[in-house]
């Protein structure tokens, strides 16, 4: 299946997260999992998720560093898997 560039792949992807939030918290809003992994294959689609991720009103994100865990439960790790 293709999907032309601008046909929101990215804003799809963003709205499947928050409809497994909604699942995964059954209701409790302060019930959140340990971390979302949002893998990417390439350093520049990394970056498009995290302006993305801010557009959508996303507030817990960040750029996967190996060094330092997720401030957060929650959090939302992008990650270049070239970068693994």
């Amino acid at each position: 299946y293709w999907n032309a560039t601008g046909s929101g792949k990215t804003l799809l992807l963003h709205v499947n997260i928050l409809q497994y939030l909604h699942y995964f918290q059954n209701g409790n809003t302060h019930h959140y999992p340990d971390k979302i992994i949002l893998l990417t294959p390439d350093e520049r689609l990394s970056k498009q998720h995290l302006d993305e991720l801010e557009n959508s009103g996303f507030t817990q994100y960040q750029l996967f560093d190996k060094s330092k865990s997720a401030p957060f439960k929650g959090t939302i790790e992008v990650i270049d898997i070239n970068k693994l």
